[in-house]
């Protein structure tokens, strides 16, 4: 892919130098030759490129270049405005096609008219295609609340065409799953709290794969909060969508059954780490391989008593860690037929019991920092008899969050600190669905 990156670079100085220049001075026809001898390069082992614009970003094979994006934004801006979303370049390419290909991106509006499409297809480039891509897009003038909403309602219809791909054996589109997960991490940095949110709350609406876009959520959120990079935080989000994969091929009656399972169902439900990374294993090379990893460790266990059993033991991968981390959180607020949510203090106490042998005890102590025990939004009970929702986490003190008040009435809207007032602590958190839900019009 570096080959491309640097074709993208080349691409990016060679339109500006024949900008300046005409086609035919001595700078424009150097440039556009060594331009064109990188073409060469790359089509020597394979029969064409395809190079896309998604989400803003350059794309090609199953890598986003998001640095090379940010560096090259005025060209991705010129090319989306021209309706060029997808550049498809065929072996056999001649350097006369790519020198016309050059001057119709440098052409002006004014000398081709509002449908470049048009224009381009009189130039009869035999080995060189444009296209638009379909992708859904958000719309500026909407709240933050329904981009938000937007956002995730696009990433679980990416996340269930994926598993259905999969299921059925057909080609996956990591373009697509990584534009999801790229929208969701720009919605973690910019509203994270009120993103996080919807992990909590759709959840009830979406059965069949709300759990797997949830974990992916909140991996790639406590991802960025320990400094992965951004290349690495979509891996471990990715990997995170797809750690249950393997139980695709399980029954789901035995997958949802509320009794105690047997010998043998227990036997089924703990090969979906095997089968899930056998799977995965096929798609290494647009998905890459550390969704078979997870897929393969999450239920490892940080002491290794988990399963599948090792042949040579071996510490998870870090991503294992965090995968295992947020999926037990998540499982334990999720609500099914088959089992009840619980509240946030409960979840607490019951991951704090695995401490140190289930989970990383240095990765639970840096989750619940960051998360609290009450998170963001979570609607708690005081024992002064108040209720108010939890506004902001105080990172050395999980137990004391920052919390708005909205009743009694005398005090609504006033923010009371925990932390600093030692005296009130919160009793209880109020389920939306039940004890909570006469609160929510006072959000």
């Amino acid at each position: 892919m570096h080959k491309i990156e640097d074709f993208l670079q080349e691409l990016a100085s060679s339109l500006q130098v024949v900008k300046i220049y005409t086609d035919i001075h001595p700078k424009s026809i150097q440039v556009l030759d060594s331009l064109y001898k990188k073409l060469e390069n790359i089509l020597i082992d394979q029969d064409e490129i395809t190079i896309g614009i998604v989400g803003g970003e350059f794309v090609s094979g199953k890598e986003i270049f998001f640095e090379l994006s940010i560096r090259l934004k005025s060209l991705i801006s010129d090319l989306v405005d021209k309706g060029i979303e997808k550049i498809i370049i065929t072996r056999g390419v001649s350097r006369d096609e790519l020198g016309k290909f050059i001057r119709a991106l440098i052409t002006k509006k004014d000398d081709i008219g509002d449908d470049f499409k048009e224009y381009f297809a009189h130039l009869d480039l035999e080995n060189i295609s444009i296209e638009k891509i379909k992708v859904p897009k958000v719309g500026t003038k909407i709240s933050r609340e329904l981009a938000s909403l937007i956002t995730y309602e696009d990433a679980l219809e990416v996340v269930s065409n994926s598993f259905k791909n999969v299921l059925l054996g057909e080609r996956v589109e990591p373009h697509y799953i990584k534009v999801a997960m790229k929208n969701m991490l720009d919605k973690l940095l910019e509203l994270h709290w009120e993103f996080l949110t919807l992990t909590s709350i759709k959840r009830y609406d979406l059965v069949t794969f709300g759990h797997s876009l949830n974990v992916g959520i909140l991996a790639m959120f406590f991802s960025s909060k320990l400094g992965f990079k951004k290349e690495d935080i979509f891996d471990i989000g990715i990997s995170a969508l797809f750690h249950d994969m393997g139980k695709i091929a399980i029954s789901q009656k035995v997958v949802q059954k509320p009794a105690v399972l047997t010998e043998a169902e227990m036997k089924e439900i703990k090969s979906h780490t095997i089968l899930g990374a056998e799977i995965l294993l096929q798609y290494a090379d647009s998905l890459g391989p550390l969704p078979a990893i997870v897929a393969f460790e999450h239920h490892l266990r940080y002491d290794l008593k988990g399963y599948p059993k090792l042949t040579y033991q071996r510490k998870q991968n870090i991503a294992s860690s965090i995968v295992s981390l947020c999926d037990c959180y998540d499982a334990l607020r999720e609500r099914r037929s088959y089992k009840r949510d619980y509240p946030s203090e409960m979840i607490y106490k019951i991951m704090l019991k695995e401490r140190g042998q289930l989970f990383d005890p240095s990765l639970f102590d840096k989750f619940f920092k960051i998360i609290g025990v009450y998170p963001v939004s979570t609607i708690v009970e005081l024992d002064n008899g108040f209720v108010g929702v939890v506004r902001e986490e105080n990172e050395d003190d999980i137990f004391s969050p920052k919390v708005e008040i909205i009743l009694p009435q005398s005090q609504r809207d006033s923010m009371l600190n925990l932390k600093e007032n030692k005296e009130i602590h919160i009793e209880c958190s109020l389920n939306p669905l039940t004890k909570g839900k006469d609160y929510l019009n006072l959000i």
